[in-house]
C-alpha cells in the first residue's frame, strides 16, 4: 500500500470518527417539545401551557411547571394532575357525532316539523 493510500484510509477513519458523532446530536429531537398529544392526554387547550393560544414556542407558569416534571413526556395526564391538583379527564373521544345529531350530552332541540297538528281544544 502507498503512502498515498494509507493518508487517505487515515483521513477517512478520522473524519467518519468526527463525523458519527456529530450527525448524531444534530439527529436528536429538540428537549421539551410539546407535541398536540399533550392537550389530548390532559383535557387543556394549548395556550393553557403556551404564551400563545395555538401553542409553541414560550411557556406560560404552568407550562413551565408542567415540563419540570420529569414523567411530563411519558405520563402527561399525570403529570398535568400533579401540576393543577385535579385528577387529568380521560383523553378525549376522537369520533365526533354526525353534522345531523347532537352530542351524546345535549338534548336534541326542539325544532323538528311535527307530524300533526295539536288537537283543537275547542270541543263542541
Amino acid at each position: 500500500m502507498s503512502n498515498n493510500s494509507k493518508r487517505i484510509l487515515v483521513l477517512m477513519v478520522s473524519m467518519t470518527v468526527i463525523a458519527v458523532p456529530i450527525i448524531m446530536l444534530l439527529a436528536q429531537p429538540a428537549p421539551g417539545v410539546a407535541m398536540p398529544d399533550y392537550a389530548a392526554a390532559t383535557g387543556q387547550a394549548c395556550g393553557t401551557c403556551h404564551i400563545s393560544p395555538g401553542g409553541g414556542g414560550p411557556l406560560t407558569d404552568a407550562g413551565n411547571a408542567f415540563a419540570a416534571i420529569d414523567s411530563h413526556a411519558s405520563d402527561p395526564a399525570g403529570a398535568w394532575a400533579q401540576v393543577s391538583g385535579v385528577s387529568a379527564p380521560a383523553p378525549a373521544d376522537v369520533s365526533a357525532p354526525a353534522a345531523d345529531q347532537p352530542p351524546a350530552d345535549q338534548a336534541p332541540a326542539d325544532d323538528a316539523p311535527a307530524d300533526e297538528a295539536p288537537e283543537s281544544s275547542d270541543a263542541q
